[in-house]
């Protein structure tokens, strides 16, 4: 009993999840969808058939040359590094690196994604921009496929047929491991109950190896170093299995806006809410309060076009733009609400506390 209970608390430590300010975690508990905003750090569901989607939305902006991080960067709700660049020079992010959740220019952190790939698709743009003769080209090509809802379908759908039998397979392990041993166990003994059951665990973890292989090798055929890495650690530790099928469809959709995401699985009011928050961040961008003297034309070029491609996809959702530039009023003593968090406020209220910003009458 002691072996499940070690393992128990290896799993849940596997399932604690980091989402960025500028990200969205939607996790299932049994099939029931939770939504979260950024940032957060949460423990997702240890069912290797639920969802766990932490999707981001670009973490940082281009202008003037420089890549402006949207959002100091922290580490259990402190600075790290305790001095972290705001922002580098395009050319000096030539030498991009992804180290696990930390993004690398130049050899320091720049921004935290959620995932290990996720890291990977932000590094590779940033290489990418760097790289291009026009980068504003570039990335204004990247939005608009983040922001593509038939593209982030076609991507689900592939991850979740890709890994059917892996998440079959995994969901039959862990259920071997937390109620066929521990009935076993308490029918003859604890040290019989393994050897018992030690076949049938030996043969799920190796056909959840093999469709590991399988599904990694359909997904991303490129990552050979990596499905070598992954396969060696699942082989000498099979609880690591469980997670995979979640891993491997988030990754699938590291690329995608959370908005677009949260179109193809959450109800209208999340995704309405979603749209309204992402909208008033480019609005009110934190460094325009703080950092006044990086407030440029240049930046504020590239928020507006953001912004447009927020309203279009607002409209394709059947959103008016009037629904996602103002809230309804639902209070009748309410006289004006905060642009940034959409909270109303009753006459003599002129600022938002949580926020800093003056409110705005209806």
């Amino acid at each position: 009993m002691e072996l499940l209970l070690y393992l128990a608390g290896f799993i849940l430590w596997q399932c604690v999840v980091y989402t960025p300010p500028e990200g969205l975690l939607v996790t299932g508990w049994l099939g029931a969808l939770r939504a979260r905003r950024g940032p957060c750090l949460r423990v997702a569901s240890p069912f290797p058939s639920d969802l766990t989607l932490a999707p981001s939305a670009l973490p940082f902006e281009l202008a003037n040359g420089r890549l402006y991080a949207s959002s100091p960067l922290r580490r259990f709700g402190q600075l790290d590094p305790p001095e972290p660049s705001r922002w580098v020079d395009l050319q000096a992010a030539r030498s991009t690196e992804a180290s696990g959740t930390l993004v690398k220019v130049a050899g320091r952190g720049f921004v935290r994604a959620s995932s290990n790939e996720q890291a990977r698709s932000i590094s590779q743009l940033i290489s990418d921009l760097a790289d291009s003769s026009s980068p504003e080209a570039r990335l204004d090509a990247h939005l608009e496929a983040s922001l593509s809802r038939s593209r982030a379908e076609d991507a689900f759908e592939e991850a979740r047929t890709a890994t059917a039998w892996l998440r079959a397979l995994c969901s039959g392990l862990l259920v071997a491991i937390f109620v066929a041993v521990p009935a076993t166990a308490l029918a003859i003994d604890d040290d019989r109950a393994w050897l018992v059951l030690g076949p049938a665990l030996g043969l799920l973890d190796l056909g959840a190896l093999v469709a590991l292989h399988r599904v990694h090798r359909r997904l991303r055929p490129e990552a050979v170093a990596e499905r070598r890495e992954l396969l060696i650690v699942c082989a000498l530790y099979p609880p690591s299995l469980l997670r995979t099928p979640q891993v491997l469809v988030d990754g699938n959709l590291a690329s995608f806006h959370p908005v677009v995401v949260a179109a193809l699985l959450l109800g209208d009011g999340e995704q309405l809410a979603l749209l309204r928050r992402e909208l008033a961040r480019l609005e009110h961008p934190p460094w325009r309060r703080l950092e006044g003297e990086m407030d440029t034309a240049a930046r504020r070029r590239f928020l507006s076009r953001l912004r447009a491609a927020l309203l279009r996809l607002g409209e394709e959702l059947g959103f008016p733009r009037e629904a996602l530039i103002e809230p309804e009023n639902c209070d009748p003593q309410a006289v004006s609400f905060c642009p940034l968090c959409f909270d109303d406020f009753r006459e003599g209220y002129s600022r938002c506390d949580g926020c800093g910003l003056p409110t705005t009458p209806y």
